[in-house]
């Protein structure tokens, strides 16, 4: 899936890609395509615990910390 979208928005590496999701499988997507970020968020389906044992570079309490986190 994302390298789909890579392909459909013109994106040609994955050091460009923030992988944002609330499960183990959103977090193991983000790590297996080597995105820059890989974004855990813990307005979702699991706590904070769960998310932990995933490969992640940032676990979030909600979205809307996430744009202070990837400021230019």
């Amino acid at each position: 899936m994302i390298f789909h979208a890579m392909r459909t928005l013109g994106i040609q590496s994955v050091h460009e890609v923030i992988k944002i999701g609330d499960t183990p499988a959103d977090l193991l997507s983000g790590y297996n395509a080597g995105c820059i970020g890989n974004i855990g968020v813990l307005s979702g389906a699991n706590k904070k615990e769960t998310l932990l044992e995933f490969p992640h570079t940032h676990i979030i309490n909600d979205i809307t910390e996430l744009p202070k986190l990837i400021q230019l």
